[in-house]
């Protein structure tokens, strides 16, 4: 590691595994009993949630993933940090071993304000690290709350030494719970994430067809308005809180009236399990600024890393209306074409390197 070298260990309590997997053994016999009597089936949910908890207890696994997510935010040129993780024998299933990083808490406010830290700028940094990760890289972190988030301080030092606060910058903690997304998954996501930003209802239904979201009814508009909700701007907490509130009232009076007339008030037949992770995220982005007061246009911060993971999935002479960023391309074609275009990318650098 080097003499100079700060680190920090993160140790797993001792046998946290047998009691954690009676909690999630009782979690999914209620999921079982609900979705038996009741027409909202949560299995694949909770089958997803439970696998990727008890991958969680694998330190080696989340090393994996925080050294994944360095690497890839490193090369984005987005103004966040992840700890290098230390192994050659300092990081094992139950002790992960990293960097130290001497920072604090994204959500304590006096010292944001002592740093003289721009929290919307250092919020939208977050959330475009986020949005990076989902559309271009793939690989993202499901529990981005803000215990996982610390800001690292800044000083300017003038030429007489003195140091004054110069902000700071945001350091992405807890890989555990992470997900990866295939090619086609991701890019299926920046399709309904694009129809959204875009107000295109064909795009978004199209979108929810290629996550594998199947639906018991036909609606559009509220398909659309559903998902803008999600990607809807910022607002300070208590007036976030009033607009979810009038959203859900909106969406139960929706399912009663469905209930009525077809005799179910559960709209989705099917949902991917993985899908939790990614609404998860973009909720706690919005928690986030919330609890700091911010109001951020949310879908301009995700938007542009779509529309970038489909232009990049479609061939060079295919991308000719700029309106149009992609041409559509599913399955093993999809794969085949990122592969392509991530080749293409790295022969170009070369050619850099060697000019």
């Amino acid at each position: 590691l080097g003499e100079e070298a700060e680190v920090i260990f993160k140790v797993q309590h001792r046998g946290i595994l047998p009691v954690l997997r009676a909690d999630l053994t009782a979690v999914w016999a209620i999921t079982w009993v609900t979705a038996m009597l009741t027409d909202h089936d949560l299995r694949s949910i909770i089958t997803e949630f439970v696998s990727a908890v008890q991958r969680e207890l694998d330190f080696r696994i989340e090393a994996g993933n925080q050294e994944r997510a360095r690497v890839a935010l490193a090369a984005s040129g987005i103004d966040v940090t992840v700890p290098r993780v230390h192994f050659g024998g300092f990081s094992s299933r139950r002790v992960l071993c990293m960097e130290f990083a001497d920072g604090f808490k994204v959500t304590d406010e006096a010292k944001l304000d002592a740093h003289c830290v721009d929290r919307a700028k250092l919020v939208s940094s977050v959330a475009q690290a986020f949005a990076y990760c989902v559309h271009v890289d793939g690989h993202f972190s499901g529990d981005p709350h803000p215990g996982n988030i610390l800001v690292l301080p800044r000083v300017r030092r003038a030429p007489d030494g003195t140091e004054t606060a110069a902000g700071g910058q945001a350091v992405l903690l807890d890989w555990g719970l992470a997900k990866t997304f295939p090619a086609r998954s991701r890019l299926a996501i920046s399709r309904l994430v694009w129809g959204t930003g875009t107000n295109d209802v064909g795009e978004v239904l199209a979108g929810l067809e290629a996550v594998g979201i199947k639906l018991r009814r036909f609606d559009p508009t509220e398909d659309l308005n559903n998902m803008q909700h999600l990607f809807r701007n910022t607002a300070p907490a208590a007036e976030a809180r009033a607009l979810n509130r009038r959203h859900m009232k909106g969406w139960m009076a929706k399912r009663q009236a469905e209930r009525d007339s077809l005799g179910s008030a559960n709209p989705i037949d099917e949902i991917p399990g993985d899908l939790l992770f990614w609404v998860r995220t973009n909720e706690l982005m919005q928690g986030l600024a919330s609890q700091l007061g911010l109001r951020i246009p949310y879908m301009d911060l995700v938007r542009p890393f779509a529309r970038r993971a489909l232009r990049e999935a479609s061939p060079a002479w295919l991308r000719t209306d700029p309106a149009q960023p992609w041409h559509i391309v599913t399955g093993a074609q999809a794969d085949e074409l990122v592969a392509a275009a991530r080749a293409e990318e790295r022969n170009r650098a070369a050619a850099r390197g060697a000019a």
